[in-house]
């Protein structure tokens, strides 16, 4: 189960730092704290939504083995809920790694002689 998490995590952590560059790279400089906040709060929305989704797919574990208190699952009851959650949790680690497949680097618009992403500041 640690295992499990811990290459979870870590192919988190070598998906998401080159998948933010890609994207706020492809951004014009003075729209660069737009996109850093938008990829941020979008981020921290979608991890919590997973959470949420995980835990439901563990409750959901849970009772399809029979449990009636989830304060106090068995082992049988506690490793079935893993089970799903981690196997659901597999699908869609395997869906984002083929749709990495797709992102492509656009080109940034050339700028302008002294142009910098702060030039616009009020």
């Amino acid at each position: 189960l640690l295992g499990g998490f811990v290459l979870l995590s870590l192919g988190l952590a070598f998906l998401f730092t080159p998948l933010f560059s890609v994207s706020l790279g492809s951004l014009k400089p003075h729209l660069y704290s737009y996109g850093s906040a938008t990829v941020a709060t979008l981020q921290q929305v979608a991890g919590a939504a997973g959470v949420a989704i995980f835990v439901a797919l563990y409750a959901t574990g849970l009772a399809s083995a029979g449990n009636v208190d989830p304060n106090h699952p068995s082992a049988a009851e506690a490793a079935s809920g893993a089970h799903l959650a981690f196997l659901a949790g597999g699908f869609i680690s395997f869906a984002v790694i083929v749709l990495t497949l797709f992102v492509r680097k656009l080109e940034t618009p050339a700028m302008a002689e002294g142009e910098w992403a702060g030039a616009e500041a009020h």
